[in-house]
């Protein structure tokens, strides 16, 4: 295992770890703190919100689904 490789997997362990610890503390908090679902729900009511829930949802596709030549 490379380097970079483990970076990466720690990395995403840390974003893992971290929308799971806000999640539970939106339930937790009894709405003082909004949940992942509000947050996206506020970003979207406008056409750049939108966009840029496209464009993430792009990147997000392109770099996890599509197979490179390695």
């Amino acid at each position: 295992m490379s380097f970079s490789r483990s970076v990466t997997i720690a990395g995403w362990i840390v974003i893992g770890i971290s929308i799971a610890t806000a999640t539970i503390a939106a339930f937790v908090s009894r709405a003082r703190f909004p949940s992942a679902v509000v947050v996206l729900r506020a970003a979207t009511r406008h056409v750049v919100g939108r966009m840029i829930a496209l464009a993430a949802w792009t990147w997000i596709g392109w770099h996890f689904f599509v197979r490179t030549s390695r």
